[in-house]
């Protein structure tokens, strides 16, 4: 064989080798990514629906309380005008 052949092989050897372990470690480096986003993204979305659900129970709260305190006005109203309207007629 000559000396020409003998480097072309050894180069093309050596080139197919590095693209078959760069080819095997991009595939092991992309499926480790994906699992790590994957996880990622799981407990982004675990964090973002506890704040949502803190924020709506919050603002139920704040409508209970509004709700509760336009009852005492109404009860307050209605002891106001019964206790007004009872002393026009006394007068």
């Amino acid at each position: 064989m000559k000396m020409k052949r003998k480097l072309i092989s050894g180069f093309m050897t050596v080139a197919l080798l590095v693209a078959v372990l760069g080819y095997f470690s991009v595939n092991a480096s992309q499926k480790t990514l994906q699992n790590h986003i994957g996880k990622d993204s799981v407990a982004l979305a675990t964090a973002i629906l506890s704040y949502i659900d803190r924020t709506i129970y919050m603002r139920i709260e704040q409508i209970q309380a509004f709700a509760a305190d336009m009852a005492e006005q109404e009860v307050f109203c209605y002891i106001y005008k019964s206790a007004h309207i009872g002393s026009e007629y006394e007068k």
